[in-house]
């Protein structure tokens, strides 16, 4: 398998692991959510950021598939994904207690996370799409 088609691999699974659950409550809470939250919500969206007695902690997995990934390809730059997901757990004690500022913040983290993720998905993808050789 080639490196470009490993580091896709590994960055697709990055989307999934950790963009895609990371933001799955923040997408449905929009740009404002209202609080206080309601206690389910609240705990949909902890368990998204933080992890649940099922799921691993979201910063967890991004720091496994990156070591994964640096092996690869250690081009690729996920710092900004790192520097957000940090962010986020150092809120969590604040989200644990519905802080209107840090729950706000927490959502824009999410969907920021995802999104970064997936440019970085579609930055390596998009150049095998596009190049095509002529005939």
């Amino acid at each position: 398998m080639s490196r470009a088609t490993k580091t896709q691999q590994l960055l697709a699974t990055l989307v999934h692991d950790v963009g895609k659950y990371v933001a799955r409550t923040a997408r449905n809470l929009g740009d404002a959510p209202i609080t206080p939250l309601a206690a389910p919500v609240l705990q949909m969206l902890l368990d998204d950021c933080f992890g649940s007695a099922t799921t691993l902690r979201p910063s967890l997995r991004f720091a496994e598939l990156c070591r994964q990934l640096a092996a690869v390809n250690p081009d690729v730059d996920l710092s900004a994904v790192a520097t957000g997901l940090s962010e986020l757990d150092s809120l969590e004690s604040l989200i644990r207690a519905d802080n209107a500022p840090a729950v706000a913040r927490a959502v824009a983290l999410a969907k920021q996370i995802e999104a970064d993720l997936r440019a970085h998905l579609t930055r390596q993808t998009l150049p095998r799409l596009t190049t095509k050789k002529k005939p």
